[in-house]
């Protein structure tokens, strides 16, 4: 009997040690400052927002292809997944660049489309990129303070955006106000 108690004791301890570095207890705190200029290559998603992860992977398994490396994925949700059904989700999923990438996607032939984004004014969330789990903790710690602070502030937005920066292991939960 003693050593369940502490086999659950120590199952316990490592639990509660995971989520926090995941980033579970972290403290999360809203910025405004701007995003953009950028070039964005992606392919258009209409369904479940879990389900982009393998919109991600043919975007940059594409972008590989064309020789093209960047270590900054964006996903752009068009719709509030309170208000409207799963199956009709709009989103835009792929990568970012800094200069323009068309010559190169051009040859490829696919279905992948490029714009530019361009800079403006943003609320953002930052919170830390640790593993797969990150993906599925994050949004619950970021949404409901980014949500409050637009409230607060007033401010309008018709889109929000999530940015994986593999390289700061970070991702920016952003809402690009008017």
């Amino acid at each position: 009997m003693k050593n369940l108690l502490w086999l659950i004791t120590l199952i316990a301890v490592i639990v509660v040690a995971l989520f926090a570095y995941l980033g579970a207890f972290s403290e999360v705190l809203v910025t405004e400052s701007r995003f953009g200029p950028h070039y964005f290559v992606y392919e258009s998603f209409t369904g479940d927002y879990s389900r982009t992860g393998p919109i991600f992977d043919r975007v940059n398994k594409a972008l590989s292809g064309a020789g093209l490396k960047t270590s900054k994925g964006l996903g752009i949700y068009y719709d509030d997944p309170k208000q409207v059904p799963k199956n009709q989700l709009r989103s835009d999923c792929g990568s970012l660049f800094a200069t323009d990438p068309s010559e190169k996607i051009v040859k490829l032939k696919s279905n992948l489309k490029i714009r530019r984004l361009p800079s403006t004014r943003a609320a953002m969330v930052a919170f830390p990129l640790r593993n797969k789990l990150s993906f599925f903790i994050g949004p619950s710690k970021a949404y409901p303070v980014l949500n409050a602070y637009l409230k607060e502030k007033k401010l309008e937005v018709k889109n929000f955006m999530e940015l994986y920066d593999m390289a700061a292991k970070k991702i920016y939960y952003i809402a690009p106000t008017k």
